[in-house]
């Protein structure tokens, strides 16, 4: 995201953006996968539940975009963002009970990390970033030629995590493991990403 779209989306520090749908819209240009994380996170969240921030005492500066999750209290999703070529991230995450959360206290909550102080348990991070190094290069009289390709990345928490016994209606990384990262795949992911390898390579200029 370029700062000129930051400084007009979010215009005052730590407060809700001024537009949501430039918001959404401006965060699916990050990328060439950017659109299917920000697909994935407006069909499974409740809409009534989304809030926003963005914070301009960091370099680069970051914005969140969060709502709970379609058919859980303590499940919730994050668009994780910002400028100077910063990848877009959808975090799937479980927090306390949803009915016991103000919309004030869950919007500070949003650029957190999960960590044992402020409560949080991300569970899965998906990111897409426009420019992955593969790691080729050829040497060019004067400069330097690398193939680059867009990315998405799939990773989960670092952790030991109990998945049984259970009561899998009631598990969030249960329904994580079983129902969202299948469906992620097969009904958002793949539609993109079935394009030939060439269209997914250029060559960047280096010096």
């Amino acid at each position: 995201m370029q700062e000129r779209d930051f400084d007009r989306i979010f215009p005052n520090q730590s407060e809700p953006a001024e537009s949501l749908d430039d918001l959404f819209r401006v965060a699916g240009e990050t990328s060439f996968y950017a659109p299917v994380l920000v697909n994935t996170f407006k069909s499974e969240v409740d809409p009534n539940t989304i809030a926003t921030i963005g914070k301009k005492d960091r370099i680069p500066r970051y914005f969140s975009i969060g709502a709970k999750l379609k058919g859980w209290d303590f499940g919730y999703l994050r668009l994780i963002g910002g400028t100077a070529g910063t990848p877009l991230k959808l975090k799937l995450s479980s927090w306390r009970d949803w009915s016991s959360i103000s919309m004030d206290e869950f919007r500070e909550s949003l650029l957190e990390t999960g960590d044992y102080w402020t409560g949080h348990e991300d569970l899965l991070t998906i990111s897409s970033q426009e420019e992955g190094l593969t790691g080729m290069s050829v040497p060019i009289k004067g400069h330097e030629k690398i193939q680059v390709q867009s990315e998405l990345k799939l990773s989960f928490a670092t952790g030991r995590f109990k998945i049984a016994p259970t009561n899998p209606e009631s598990s969030l990384l249960w329904w994580t493991l079983t129902d969202f990262v299948p469906r992620f795949l097969n009904e958002y992911a793949a539609p993109t990403a079935n394009v030939p390898i060439t269209e997914m390579r250029r060559w960047k200029k280096t010096s």
